[in-house]
């Protein structure tokens, strides 16, 4: 699988973490949505699903915020 090199700037960043949390909050909201109903295990599986993707996202982005503050160094 060829790797593809993307030149993320802080803006960049800034905007993909931004997402990622509204996505977070609504999984959030689905979840007290279910909770509230009595559970809906269709709903529950399918953010479980989108859950540990996103946790994996939002690890990477946050080593890319990092990684220029350790080049600059």
């Amino acid at each position: 699988m060829a790797e593809e090199k993307y030149a993320f700037d802080q803006r960049d960043l800034v905007r993909l973490d931004k997402q990622l949390q509204q996505i977070k909050k609504a999984c959030k909201e689905l979840r007290a949505f279910s909770v509230e109903r009595g559970g809906i295990a269709v709903l529950d599986r399918n953010v479980e699903r989108i859950d540990a993707p996103l946790r994996i996202l939002q690890g990477i982005t946050e080593v890319l915020q990092v990684i220029p503050s350790c080049i600059q160094k």
